[in-house]
This record gives structure tokens, C-alpha cells and sequence, in this order.
């Protein structure tokens, strides 16, 4: 396992993920591989995402997380599940309005399945642009707060993307 690393496993309809170390998109590009695959499932109707371990997560991680929260709660009426206990980190998805789309716990209930390290994938620019540019949309739309902070950072990939 290297020095930051997406574990994952899936097992009766429950997607288990989990962050460990310092989790930035161009060292973890193949979560959003995941997120694609849990957005057009028909089988995940409920994720997890253990942070015990993450020491940070990047905005363009925390964008992908709130794209899995929209899905899951438009289509089955259920907010994904944060396991965390690092008050850091619990204060950064406060002030992205974290608590409004996710339940936020302390600690796992059951122990996971066998969880496996997600493979890092290779993408165009062009793909990596569109997927920068939904996630940061995504975070916008979660509040007022977040518009205004993302704004310009939406507005730099749309532009280089054109």
C-alpha cells in the first residue's frame, strides 16, 4: 500500500470506501472510476466512507464524495455514511455543509469486508477537466458558501477546457 491510498470493497448492496493518509485527486485518480461505477449501479444503495485513517482530503475528493451523496440520496432517499473521529477533518466537512447530505458517526458499527486498494487510472486531460469541473460544481451546489468559494475554480476548468 503506498503512503496514501482508496481502499475499497462492496458487498450486499453497500459500497465501503476508505481514505488513508493525504487524499489528493493526482495521487488517488481512480476514484472517480468508482464514483462513475456507484452512479450508474443499479446494486449500491448505501456507502461508507471510513476517513479513521485520512489526514486530508483534497476538494476535488470531497466533490466526489458529495456527487455519491446527491445520487444516493435522489434515488433511494439515503444520506452515505462518514465514519470520523479526527476533529480536523470532521471541521472541514462542516464548513463544506458535510452534515446536511452525509451522517457523520465516530466509528464503525460492523467491521467491513476485505477491502481492497483502488488502482490509480490514467485519464485524457479533457476527462480529467470534466470530472475537476462536476465535482467542484457539485460542492457549489451544496450551499451559498461553497458557490462563492468554488465559483472561480469552476470557471478556470470550464475555461480550460474550451
Amino acid at each position: 500500500m503506498s503512503e496514501s491510498s482508496i481502499l475499497f470493497a462492496k458487498n450486499d448492496g453497500v459500497c465501503f470506501i476508505k481514505f488513508i493518509g493525504v487524499i489528493q485527486y493526482t495521487s488517488n485518480s481512480g476514484f472517480d472510476k468508482l464514483v462513475t461505477k456507484i452512479l450508474s449501479s443499479e446494486s449500491v444503495k448505501e456507502v461508507v466512507f471510513d476517513v479513521l485513517q485520512a489526514e486530508n482530503i483534497d476538494s476535488t475528493n470531497l466533490g466526489l464524495m458529495a456527487r455519491i451523496a446527491g445520487f444516493l440520496i435522489e434515488k433511494y432517499n439515503r444520506k452515505p455514511i462518514i465514519v470520523c473521529d479526527n476533529v480536523d477533518i470532521n471541521t472541514l466537512f462542516l464548513s463544506m455543509g458535510f452534515e446536511h447530505a452525509f451522517v457523520i458517526v465516530k466509528n464503525l458499527e460492523n467491521e467491513p469486508p476485505e477491502l481492497f486498494e483502488l488502482p490509480a487510472e490514467e485519464q485524457e486531460r479533457a476527462d480529467q477537466l470534466r470530472m475537476l469541473t462536476e465535482a467542484h460544481r457539485t460542492l457549489m451546489e451544496m450551499n451559498d458558501k461553497n458557490h462563492e468559494t468554488f465559483k472561480v475554480v469552476v470557471e478556470m476548468f470550464e475555461n480550460e477546457s474550451t
